[in-house]
Formats: C-alpha cells, sequence, structure tokens
C-alpha cells in the first residue's frame, strides 16, 4: 500500500491527513466531552466500555492503547476488556460469548451503581 501512494506522489503527512476522519482520535476530545458528561437526572458520570483484540488487524492494538491512554488523560469514566483473539474471530465461539460476558457484566454493574445511587 505504501508503493501506492508514493505512486500517487501522496506524502506520509497527505495520507495520514486523509484517514484522520476514520481515526477515533480525531473525535476523541468531542467524545471526552459528551461521554464524560453526567447523565441526565444523576450525578454518576457516563461509563464507557472498551473491548479490544491484541490479534486484531483491522484496528491494531497499538492504536486500541493509544485510545484507552486518550480515555485516562482526558478523564472518560471506562472499563477496558481484552479479547485474545482477532477482529473477525470475535464473532466465533468461545469469543463471541466472552464478549457477551463482557458486555453483560457492563451493563449489570452500570444498572447496579444507577440502583445504588
Amino acid at each position: 500500500m505504501k508503493a501506492a501512494f508514493e505512486h500517487a506522489g501522496l506524502t506520509q503527512d497527505q495520507v495520514r491527513e486523509m484517514f484522520a476522519g476514520v481515526s477515533p482520535m480525531s473525535f476523541m476530545a468531542a467524545f471526552a466531552a459528551s461521554g464524560a458528561g453526567r447523565i441526565p437526572q444523576h450525578s454518576l458520570p457516563r461509563r464507557t466500555l472498551v473491548v479490544y483484540a491484541p490479534y486484531d488487524l483491522t484496528f491494531i492494538v497499538k492504536y486500541s492503547r493509544e485510545v484507552l491512554k486518550s480515555f485516562a488523560a482526558y478523564g472518560v469514566d471506562f472499563v477496558a476488556k481484552v479479547l485474545p483473539c482477532g477482529h473477525y474471530t470475535t464473532g466465533e465461539t468461545p469469543y463471541k460469548y466472552l464478549d457477551g460476558w463482557y458486555m453483560g457484566s457492563f451493563i449489570w454493574s452500570s444498572f447496579r451503581r444507577l440502583a445504588a445511587e
């Protein structure tokens, strides 16, 4: 792919700018501003679940970790879980059950937090 960009006469900075629209980092400040706000009629901050896979070739783990660092820097209340697989195998057994457990547990704990308030 690098050769194709070079053949088109594009620099690394130009390619980076072109792909900024699909990068989560481009939207981090706006997400943090909306996600770190208060839940209407409650004093608890919103909480975000992040599930990532270290063998994901679609969204490389390096970038998942950058998102987590950015969440921490912006003060986003988040829970991070790791699936020991790749992007497409999250829909396969046993990973889909583990992913479901992560999501269900997150929702359960979120409702418990609201009820305790």
